[in-house]
Parts: C-alpha cells; structure tokens; sequence
C-alpha cells in the first residue's frame, strides 16, 4: 500500500471526513473517496492481525457497549488539569482546546482529540487521544468565512484558520502517537505537558508573529497545512495591514494557467469581497 492510501485510511479511521481528506492530501473529493475505496478494498484482500492500536480501540468499544466507559469522562478532567497548568503561560481553555494569543488574532492552540466511535465498523482509535498543535491566524479564517456562514462554527476560535499544524506524537517520536485513556487523567495530563515542555513549545517559538509566520511559510512551502502559499502569505500580509500588498499577491495567483477553473473563480470572488 502506498504511503498517500495509508495515510488517508489512517485520517478516515480517525474520523475525518471525505472533504477533510480530500483537503489534507491536495485532491478533489471525488479522487479522495475512490482513493478511500481502493485502500480499503487492498486492506480487506490482505491477511493480517488486529494490530494493538485496534485491539485497545475494540476494548474500549466493549466497555462503551456495556456503559462503562464514555470519552468525555476522561478527556474532560485531562483538558481541566491541563488548562490548570498551562494559565501561568497565558493559555486559556475553550472546549477541548486550550490556547494563548501570541498577538490580537494569532493564536497558539493545543487540542486534546478524542477517537471516533463507528457504530458501523471498527474505529482505530477509539478510546485513545491525540494532542494536536497548531497556529490559527484570523484572516486566514476570514478568506474561508463563506464557508463557515450561518453555521455554529462562524467564529473564528482555535483550531480555525490553521497556518502551521503538527501533532505533538510526531514531534516526540517521528510517528502520530494515540494514548489509551487510562488511569488518571491527570498523570495524562502531566504527560502531555512534559510533552510540550520538551517539544511542544518549540513548535510554537518561531511563530510569534505574523512577520515570523510569513518567513516560515516563504521558506517551508506548506508548514502543516494544505492552503496554497500565496493565500496565506495574503493573509497574513492583509492581517498587518497590507492591503496593497495582499492584492498584489491574489491577483498575481489568480492569473496562474494551473488554478482549476473553480479555484481561480472564487479567489476572484475572495478578491472583491475583500474590495481588493
């Protein structure tokens, strides 16, 4: 199996969606759900062993089913514990995220994920958590607030608007790291913060500004995050107050002879709307 099919197997058992995986791997949604089929219909024709990750996920399904187990009853104490520990350090909670504003409208976020439950299949992850990592800035929400309009999520907040995006598994171990929601959630909690204090935090560090934000994306390509470049580097351009040089840079991009027709139409919409 091919590392692109793995990895959207891996993003699907995590519970996102198809636009979700279509979004992360650069591909329409119709290509992202045949890719989706076809990595299953391989995973289905290999012989294999549930592997311990599935094997926790399965216990822990077991325990729902039986009603002694729910995620919320772990997660939230974690969240509690940790947002506790994090406030000196100018973070503060909101849902399952906890964050600080490094400047009005640029955010830090660290948020606790909980596995999906599929009442239809096995989940990989299901009764475990991951930490996930990243920097939101509010243009780069704004550019996508037709998207968001009429619906509970219309406000920009943490975990919206992500520029620069990282697991914190892959920063400690090279690998996305899921961990059983076991025993005490405070120990998890302390867990985590070691995490950050020895890899976490240095995520954060070079992004503390818009300025710092432009260079990394100029010098990285895409840090994390599948939005074209020159969108974000707009951004953060109009979010400093430069709108002379955001309009220069989307008009520059919408001219390109590679944007799929449907793209280049609505950054010429983004464009007026923006009355740039």
């Amino acid at each position: 199996m091919d590392e692109e099919t793995r990895r959207a197997l891996l993003l699907r058992l995590s519970g996102h969606s198809v636009a979700d995986i279509a979004n992360e791997l650069g591909l329409p949604d119709a290509a992202a759900e045949a890719l989706l089929e076809r990595g299953e219909q391989e995973l289905a024709a290999t012989p294999h062993e549930p592997s311990p990750m599935l094997q926790t996920a399965e216990a822990f399904a077991e325990r729902r089913r039986q009603g002694t187990f729910r995620s919320a009853d772990f997660t939230r104490p974690l969240v509690t514990a940790l947002a506790r520990e994090l406030k000196p350090r100018g973070f503060r909670r909101k849902g399952a995220s906890i964050f600080r504003e490094a400047e009005p409208g640029l955010l830090h976020t660290v948020n606790i994920q909980s596995g999906s439950h599929f009442f239809s299949e096995p989940s990989l992850t299901y009764g475990q958590f991951t930490v996930n990592l990243s920097v939101d800035v509010q243009e780069v929400f704004d550019f996508d607030v037709s998207t968001w309009a009429g619906t509970d999520a219309g406000r920009f907040g943490p975990g919206r608007g992500s520029v620069a995006y990282e697991r914190l598994g892959f920063l400690m171990a090279g690998e996305d790291i899921w961990w059983p929601m076991e025993g005490d959630p405070a120990a998890s909690a302390r867990m985590v913060l070691d995490g950050l204090e020895s890899h976490g935090f240095a995520f954060f560090e070079p992004f503390g500004s818009r300025t710092a934000l432009e260079d990394a994306v100029q010098r990285a390509g895409r840090p994390g995050i599948s939005r074209p470049v020159p969108l974000l580097v707009a951004a953060l351009r109009l979010g400093r107050g430069d709108r002379t040089g955001a309009g220069e840079i989307l008009r520059e991009y919408v001219g390109r002879a590679d944007l799929a027709e449907r793209h280049r139409s609505w950054v010429r919409d983004l464009i007026a709307r923006l009355g740039l």
